[in-house]
């Protein structure tokens, strides 16, 4: 039994035996056929490669002065592009720079036109951890914004390709926005997210201290919560495309959309009628908490569409999407102030004006369906009721369901509402609509109608929250509101209507949010004399708010 066993494995070594020696066959014919066409195989290191090369003599200085000799000798795999001495002409380097310099031209492992078959352009890592494009285009081989004029030369430890210019050394997005002559507005702002941690796997102990607690030789990661969720600008392994403003942008920026979001300070009373639901609230006005709100909600305004995830430098002509998801269409307007950089990992526009248009940046549509609103009903029995799916309604109502409120008080004079919470108004002006959906569109042939009125509850330039008188006829054509027995109903509640605090609650980095301080009542308006005519029934769709500008 031994004995066959020992057969059995005798034979799996001989078969993995010769299929390692057929995968180094097969790897060596690689080499050959991929970096070698003629055969030529060359015993002499990269290092040895270049100080033969007569035109290279000022790039072997700064290797040797980057100390980067050494690691050419070594068994490692490595592809150099080297520019010659007229590409450093008039290069003057000292030991930090040369070692930059020479980290930026050359990479791990072995790249040669051949790897560009099939390809326009291939991201190669160097040394000093930046990215440069290898490219194919019409009059030949690029790397970076150097031309390859030489044919690729093979060494025992990688390859050498020629080139005619210095690489550029470019920043990262991140490095142009924190270290730009002209940039502490933003550098500011976005590095008051650095956090620095402990990372005790990668830290290595030395020693401990007099308490017998080890010291550590310590290792910490950056996090920066605002590049988590904006995009990871730091990193070079990603490509992005970046609208960087100056102090003069960022200041003219603050300027302008701070107004939008004037806030209120601590809130010193509140009441909530347990019969009528009205909520009544008092708050200061001016406070530091107040001023603190309103500060911070602008910065991070300014900052919130600056990133996108762009592969390249063209400017789409129909629309543009930030990282914060915010679209932009015809985003040319967006970059004609602006000064192109290059950066390492995408496409620097420097600008002394932040151009976003309010209505796609942050003074933007407010729709909210009313089957998924925070909401309270008083008189009311309250259903979602969906659209019938082969109707005509089935695309007009949103989410193709909406919510039917009807009279459940024996009272006569009691009219069923609904009681709305509307977030994240601005101090701004809305156009504000209430949709609603007829009988019809789940019950073919029936139709009814009702009058509405409605009612706005919000902070009032005195701090103080109540209701508003009730609004029962559009504000144009001071019609009674009704709604259509045979079609969708879309009633203007308030025409440019301006509130004087932003009741702003989706702030990803402040924790103090504020409560909904915006409330919509919708209610029927139907006397008791007009009962045969009108029903008690609220089949309401959507809030929408429509910005404003001037």
């Amino acid at each position: 039994m031994i004995m066959i066993q020992i057969k059995n494995i005798t034979r799996y070594i001989v078969a993995y035996s010769l299929c390692i020696l057929l995968f180094l066959a097969c790897q060596d014919k690689y080499w050959d056929d991929h970096y070698n066409p003629n055969n030529e195989f060359n015993e002499k290191t990269l290092l040895q490669l270049v100080e033969g090369e007569p035109n290279l003599s000022k790039f072997n200085t700064m290797l040797k002065e980057a100390q980067m000799d050494s690691i050419l000798m070594t068994s490692q795999s490595f592809t150099i592009w080297a520019p010659t001495n007229e590409a450093l002409e008039a290069y003057t380097s000292d030991k930090e720079m040369a070692t930059q310099v020479v980290k930026n031209h050359i990479a791990r492992f072995v790249y040669s036109p051949a790897d560009l078959d099939g390809e326009d352009a291939i991201r190669i890592k160097m040394l000093n951890n930046k990215y440069q494009n290898y490219t194919r285009r019409a009059d030949g081989i690029y790397m970076a914004n150097a031309k390859v004029i030489s044919k690729t030369r093979i060494a025992s430890n990688g390859v050498l390709q020629v080139v005619d210019n210095l690489f550029e050394l470019n920043p990262s997005l991140w490095e142009i926005m924190i270290e730009g002559e002209n940039t502490d507005s933003i550098a500011k702002y976005l590095t008051a997210f650095d956090e620095y941690i402990f990372d005790p796997v990668a830290s290595t102990p030395i020693g401990t201290d007099e308490l017998g607690q080890s010291i550590y030789d310590s290792v910490f990661i950056h996090r920066n919560k605002w590049l988590s969720l904006f995009g990871r600008i730091e990193k070079e392994d990603s490509v992005y495309m970046a609208i960087i403003p100056t102090n003069t942008a960022w200041n003219d920026a603050f300027t302008r959309i701070n107004p939008y979001f004037r806030t209120i300070g601590e809130m010193l009373e509140e009441t909530i009628n347990q019969s009528t639901y009205i909520t009544t609230r008092e708050y200061l006005i001016g406070d530091e908490i107040a001023d603190s709100l309103q500060f911070n909600h602008t910065r991070e305004t300014i900052a919130q569409d600056l990133i996108f995830r762009q592969k390249s430098d063209n400017i789409p002509n129909d629309s543009l999407i930030s990282s914060n998801g915010n679209v932009f269409y015809d985003p040319g307007y967006l970059f004609s102030d602006a000064t192109y950089t290059n950066a390492s990992n995408g496409w620097a526009y420097m600008t002394d004006k932040l151009l976003h248009k309010p209505k796609e940046s942050w003074h933007k549509r407010i729709e909210l369906e009313a089957d998924q609103c925070l909401s309270r009903f008083r008189y009311a029995t309250v259903v979602t009721r969906n659209v019938k799916e082969d109707g005509n309604y089935f695309h007009q109502v949103s989410g193709a369901k909406f919510l039917e409120i009807s009279n459940t008080s024996t009272n006569p004079n009691m009219q069923p509402y609904a009681i709305f919470n509307i977030p994240n108004t601005l101090a701004a002006k809305y156009d504000i609509y209430c949709t609603f959906v007829p009988l019809e569109s789940y019950e073919v042939g029936k139709a009814d109608t009702t009058k509405v009125r409605f009612t706005l509850n919000y902070v009032h330039e005195d701090g103080k929250m109540h209701e508003d008188p009730v609004i029962s006829k559009d504000p144009i054509s001071g019609e009674v509101y009704t709604t259509n027995p045979r079609g969708m109903t879309k009633l203007l509640v308030a025409k440019g209507f301006k509130f004087p605090f932003a009741n702003f609650t989706n702030s990803r980095f402040e924790e103090k949010t504020q409560r909904i301080n915006v409330l919509l009542k919708v209610q029927t308006n139907v006397s008791n004399t007009e009962t045969s005519k009108y029903n008690r029934i609220l089949r309401i769709d959507r809030l929408i708010l429509e910005p404003v500008n001037e």
